[in-house]
């Protein structure tokens, strides 16, 4: 009887040692699972939002539910959402940053897209809702992209992009992505350009975003300036210098 004792007590260790952790993974599941849901619910949300957004402000010029064949009166007929959300290109940063940087030029054909003047938080719902519309084949598609992608740009480069994007492409050729057409008729250089001038230095660059001012008795113009805050003059120097061809 005494010989057993040590087997029944290394018995009972073991059993409430896999109770604990049945226990603890139990708890893991019901944390990751509640977290899921919730997750899921704000997406789900952002979507609803997303959508009632796009068929009272975007429905005028594109077709916003899925698959409705095309209605409008603009030519060329501008891409419908099941459309863009189909786009290899497509995610919620480069919809968002096109939603919220474009503007509408009367003089440019075919037109861009006017400014929906949207909330902050309105520009991911509308994008949020045009990647709902994405076709499984394109999803499963993106989902593997987004796999194997491995951003080569720093954050402070990004978040310069971003600046650039919104302040700087009204008159600059900004990057090459032919979305963003300058609307200034007076031939400003491009990033690029100013990236791969031979005097352009880290320094240079911070003291002609952070000094310059608009002239409008000047011509050629002056830039204005853009009254940018903290450490985002360096973003956008940043950005600009990863514009710099490597030799």
């Amino acid at each position: 009887m005494m010989r057993l004792f040590p087997v029944c007590l290394r018995k009972t260790r073991r059993m409430v040692g896999q109770r604990e952790i049945a226990a603890a993974l139990a708890l893991i599941i019901a944390v990751w699972s509640t977290v899921t849901l919730a997750q899921h619910a704000a997406q789900t949300k952002d979507v609803r939002a997303g959508q009632e957004l796009a068929e009272t402000i975007c429905a005028n010029c594109h077709s916003v539910a899925p698959n409705e064949p095309a209605t409008h009166v603009l030519s060329p007929q501008p891409p419908s959402f099941s459309a863009i959300a189909d786009d290899p290109s497509a995610t919620p940063k480069t919809l968002r940053r096109f939603i919220s940087t474009t503007h509408w030029d009367e003089q440019t054909f075919p037109m861009t897209m006017p400014d929906p003047m949207l909330l902050d938080e309105e520009y991911d719902e509308v994008a949020a809702y045009i990647l709902s519309l994405r076709s499984p084949e394109a999803a499963a598609a993106a989902a593997a992209r987004a796999r194997l992608a491995v951003s080569p740009t720093s954050p402070r480069v990004e978040t310069g992009e971003e600046l650039a994007l919104r302040q700087c492409s009204l008159c600059h050729v900004v990057s090459a992505d032919p979305r963003y057409r300058p609307s200034l008729r007076q031939a400003t250089p491009s990033f690029e350009a100013i990236a791969n001038q031979p005097g352009t230095t880290a320094k240079s660059l911070r003291k002609f975003i952070t000094t310059t001012h608009w002239d409008d008795k000047t011509i050629p113009m002056t830039m204005p300036d853009q009254a940018l805050l903290g450490s985002e003059p360096e973003d956008v120097v940043a950005y600009i210098l990863s514009l710099r061809k490597r030799h």
